[in-house]
């Protein structure tokens, strides 16, 4: 129906927005019309030539003095090495989530473009700065997502709710993190419903270094598993409609998200001493679908009794807690 009113094909729209499939939710945002430079969905990487007319010939704009950084969230649009047409033209999507500081802006045709410096000041290209996302200099950005939440109230044993538990950890680390430095964004603060395919839609519009989603853990039969497990997404645990988002294939995305699963599981077993259940793969849609390095802990299981008397503990709480902080600053290279 959306390609018909549009007079264009469903292959279209899924060559042009990277689906992988022909399911759509609530907050998607389309491609539908060809994009710039885009050869039916084609990925033109490394071609010269009238490629580089996606981008303006910018060499007689007189630029305007800037000083931020940004990420890049494009996917589709067209990255120049040069201000002329006689640079290289790379897809946007070959640098996605990298961060650059921007130090000149251009405008041509109404549209605003803007200089990519690295890390040692060189310039890396040009891009319409629509294919960015601004992002904080000097601060590193967390965000902590409390699972579950309003009417999804995920496990439940021993009269207590998951996600009271989750929320209860996530307000106590996001003040710790803050009075570190770190800014922090959190998916809830209180008890309200997020549904679960829009738990994504703001960390990806914003960009941060890392996404850490809360949870505890219970069986569905009499339980006598007990202890601490981080899960993070690769492709070997790829399935049909589930598939690792194109755009995060060759990028830090991915196995940054395992460093940090890596990192937050090996500094709360070593505070709490808990039955180390160790890191893995699994296919969850907030570590898949994330567009920054995410992963998801299950801090303890809820109906094991031993367990769940310490997950009760303020005691333990910070412990809990305190292996959170270590992590995330083991993760950043950090020691506070």
């Amino acid at each position: 129906k959306i390609a018909s009113a549009h007079g264009i094909t469903v292959q279209n729209l899924k060559d042009w927005n990277k689906l992988t499939s022909n399911y759509l939710y609530s907050g998607d945002v389309l491609i539908v019309s060809k994009p710039t430079g885009s050869n039916n969905g084609e990925n033109n990487n490394n071609n010269s030539g009238s490629n580089n007319q996606s981008i303006p010939d910018l060499s007689g704009v007189t630029p305007v003095s800037v000083n931020y950084d940004v990420k890049l969230n494009g996917t589709t649009q067209a990255l120049r090495n040069t201000l002329s047409y006689a640079g290289r033209t790379h897809n946007v999507v070959d640098y996605f989530g990298q961060r650059f500081t921007v130090k000149r802006e251009f405008v041509k045709g109404g549209t605003k473009y803007i200089e990519l410096l690295n890390s040692n000041g060189s310039i890396v290209g040009y891009v319409p700065k629509s294919a960015s996302v601004e992002v904080p200099q000097g601060k590193n950005v967390v965000y902590l997502d409390a699972g579950h939440g309003g009417t999804e109230t995920g496990s439940a044993a021993n009269n207590r709710k998951e996600k009271d538990l989750n929320l209860n950890i996530t307000s106590q680390l996001s003040t710790i993190l803050r009075n570190q430095g770190y800014i922090v964004y959190e998916s809830r603060t209180y008890d309200e419903t997020i549904p679960l395919h829009e738990r994504h839609l703001e960390p990806n519009s914003i960009m941060p270094d890392a996404y850490i989603s809360v949870h505890h853990n219970a069986m569905p039969i009499p339980n006598t598993a007990h202890g601490i497990v981080t899960l993070y997404h690769d492709q070997s645990i790829d399935e049909k409609g589930y598939e690792t988002v194109d755009h995060h294939i060759g990028t830090d995305i991915i196995p940054e998200g395992k460093r940090l699963a890596n990192a937050i599981q090996n500094s709360l077993v070593a505070i709490t001493g808990a039955n180390d259940m160790g890191t893995r793969a699994q296919n969850l849609h907030v570590t898949r679908k994330t567009d920054v390095p995410a992963t998801l802990v299950e801090l303890g299981f809820q109906d094991h009794d031993a367990e769940f008397r310490k997950l009760i503990n303020p005691s333990y709480q910070k412990k809990l807690i305190n292996g959170l902080v270590n992590g995330i600053n083991a993760y950043f290279g950090l020691t506070c």
